[in-house]
């Protein structure tokens, strides 16, 4: 698709967006045309349908990652809040204590 197809595709989506008088219909709308975009823009040497689970298993493998990453961050909250808690048990006995909280990225 070249440059002055897609201009002109988003200046018919941006028109057409007086027709239609409830967002979910708009919202429809805009997702066949982003399915649209999507098989349009498929490698030559795939089909459709390997396209589509190439997308699929990539977009699977972001959300576990994202998954991941945000389970590592909340055990390293609970280390720190741990830690601090600990550090506040001290204190109020009337320990000093110096120490450094490090994170391990």
């Amino acid at each position: 698709m070249h440059l002055e197809d897609k201009q002109s595709a988003v200046i018919i989506l941006l028109s057409d967006m007086w027709l239609f008088t409830d967002v979910t219909d708009y919202v429809k709308y805009l997702k066949l045309a982003v399915a649209v975009a999507i098989i349009r823009s498929r490698p030559g040497s795939m089909t459709g349908q390997q396209y589509a689970e190439q997308l699929c298993a990539r977009y699977q493998q972001t959300q576990l990652s994202w998954k991941q990453e945000a389970d590592r961050l909340k055990q390293q909250l609970n280390v720190v809040l741990q830690q601090k808690s600990v550090f506040g048990l001290f204190s109020l006995v009337g320990y000093e204590v110096q120490a450094t909280i490090r994170v391990i990225l």
